[in-house]
């Protein structure tokens, strides 16, 4: 099947980011652009470094342009987006995991955030609104998903596709076909041509009641 963008998936970025707000300490998730470290700060909209939006599985922050990662057993950092490391994400219940291991989940605590195998309110993360960021995950997935479903993209570009929203190709297909848009041109013809029909056939009736009662 091939496709066309018709909204580029950057323009999509910017409209998505969100807060990561810990449940327990009301603090944000905060980027450093020096060394990678993570910290938790008084939470601020303005400011990039507390910016992150979805990127499949990934969490990208905004004033680094760098991914959520984890570094050894149980350190969490940013990184680059396009190197070699643990950076994909499960996101349940407002707790993140990384993806594939169920029993460690990203927690905050007095030096910044690390992971942990507790599930209390330290290890919820929420946006800005209290909302949970599974939410925003999920409706990163349902616009994207719609943008697509409404578009037609090239082969050489879907690889690219189903790598950001982290699902694979049958998996996309099954997707757009779901949220799929046709064409409605063919329906309104057959309308037209159905009221034109119409139309005629009430006006012969007319003619020949008119002609019967003289």
């Amino acid at each position: 099947m091939k496709f066309v963008w018709i909204i580029p998936f950057f323009l999509l970025q910017d409209t998505e980011a969100f807060l990561m707000k810990n449940a327990k300490f009301k603090l944000c998730l905060q980027a450093s652009p020096m060394d990678g470290n993570l910290l938790l700060e008084d939470c601020n909209p303005e400011s990039d470094f507390q910016d992150w939006s979805w990127q499949g599985h990934s969490l990208m922050n905004h004033g680094t342009q760098s991914c959520l990662s984890v570094v050894g057993d149980d350190r969490v950092q940013t990184s680059l987006c396009s190197s070699v490391g643990y950076m994909s994400w499960n996101c349940s219940n407002s707790l993140l995991s990384p993806l594939g291991s169920s029993q460690s989940y990203l927690v905050a605590n007095r030096k910044g955030v690390a992971l942990d195998n507790v599930r209390r309110l330290k290890a919820q993360w929420q946006n800005g609104a209290d909302r949970s960021v599974c939410d925003e995950k999920a409706e990163h997935d349902r616009y994207l998903l719609a943008a697509l479903a409404s578009t037609r993209v090239y082969d050489h570009t879907a690889g690219n596709i189903t790598l950001a929203l982290g699902i694979d190709q049958e998996e996309l297909e099954a997707l757009l076909w779901f949220f799929r848009r046709e064409d409605p041109s063919v329906w309104n013809y057959f309308i037209l041509v159905l009221s034109f029909v119409t139309m005629i056939l009430g006006l012969s009736l007319l003619a020949i009641n008119v002609v019967r009662n003289r």
